[in-house]
């Protein structure tokens, strides 16, 4: 979700509301993908969410 705001936040707050409006009785894989984000704790997906993060710190700086 991060990653989507950093590139579009529209479509990333309608994923957002999606998500959040999802029937909580659903499987946590069916919500990620309401909102727009693959249930995926690999460590090629953890490596990229770490850069895109020190990316944004490095900007802030």
């Amino acid at each position: 979700m991060f990653q989507i705001y950093g590139e579009n936040q529209e479509q990333a707050i309608a994923f957002f509301k999606e998500g959040a409006s999802s029937d909580w009785n659903l499987p946590i894989q069916e919500i990620y993908i309401n909102t727009g984000v693959a249930f995926d704790f690999s460590e090629e997906r953890i490596q990229s969410t770490a850069r895109a993060i020190l990316d944004l710190i490095n900007e802030l700086k």
